[in-house]
C-alpha cells in the first residue's frame, strides 16, 4: 500500500519525504517505500577500500526524515528507485563525493546534478580528501596519453627500473575497468582502450597513483 501511494505521489509531486529503515552499502538504502539507489555516485563495493567508511556515512541517516527527488528514470534494472537524497538542505551524494567517500557516476538521462558532483570529485582528488584519495601515492606509472574521442589511452613507466603491474588497474567514471599484469620496463608504454568519460584514474594496491580529468 505504501509503495502504491509513493508511485502516485511521484507522478503528482517532484519529491517525497521518507525515513531510512536500512543501509545496504555506500550508495544503496531502504526507505519506507522501497530500495533506493543514490543517483550520480558510485561507492566502493563491500570488501573494497573505503566501503565501510561510505556505509557508515549513510548509517548516520537511519531513522532520519529525508527528501527523495527523482530525475528522468524512476528505477534501474534491479528495480531499485533512482533518487537524489537530501538530508535537511544537503544533497547526500554531493557531500559523499566532497568527503572522498564516493566517486561520481553520472549516466544519461539522469544528469540533473552531474556537473556539480564531477566538480566536487575533481576538488576532492586534488586535495586528497577522504579514504579514496588521501592514500594516493605517486609512483612510476602515469597516464601519458588519453584521447576521449577514440577512447584510447596509455600509461608510461617514467622511472629507471622495471615496474610490476600486478594489482594495477585503470578505472573511468563510467565504471569501466582495465587490469594490467606483468612488468613494464623503464620508459615503456602500455596502450589500452576504455570508455574514458570525464575521469581516468590509475590505482595500485595502495590507492590512487595518477588521474586525468577531461
Amino acid at each position: 500500500m505504501i509503495k502504491l501511494l509513493y508511485l502516485i505521489l511521484t507522478l503528482l509531486y517532484p519529491h517525497v519525504n521518507s525515513s531510512v529503515t536500512r543501509v545496504i552499502d555506500g550508495d544503496t538504502l531502504d526507505a519506507d517505500f522501497g530500495r533506493v539507489r543514490l543517483l550520480s555516485i558510485n561507492a566502493p563495493e563491500k570488501g573494497q577500500r573505503c566501503s565501510d567508511n561510505a556505509t557508515k556515512f549513510l548509517e548516520r541517516l537511519k531513522g532520519s526524515k529525508l527528501t527523495f527527488f527523482r530525475d528522468i528514470e524512476n528505477k534501474d534494472k534491479y528495480k531499485r528507485f533512482l533518487r537524489y537524497v537530501y538530508y535537511q538542505d544537503e544533497l547526500v551524494s554531493l557531500e559523499m563525493v566532497k568527503e572522498g567517500l564516493a566517486k561520481s557516476y553520472c549516466f544519461f538521462p539522469n544528469l540533473n546534478h552531474c556537473s556539480e558532483i564531477k566538480k566536487a570529485q575533481l576538488n576532492a582528488m586534488k586535495n586528497k580528501k577522504g579514504c579514496l584519495w588521501s592514500e594516493s601515492n605517486k609512483t612510476c606509472l602515469i597516464i601519458s596519453e588519453a584521447d576521449k574521442r577514440s577512447d584510447l589511452a596509455q600509461i608510461t613507466n617514467i622511472c629507471a627500473e622495471n615496474v610490476g603491474l600486478d594489482g594495477v588497474y585503470v578505472e573511468s567514471d563510467g565504471r569501466q575497468r582495465v587490469k594490467f599484469f606483468g612488468i613494464l620496463c623503464p620508459g615503456c608504454i602500455k596502450d589500452f582502450s576504455i570508455n574514458i568519460g570525464d575521469f581516468l584514474m590509475v590505482f595500485d594496491k595502495q590507492g590512487l597513483i595518477d588521474y586525468r580529468a577531461f
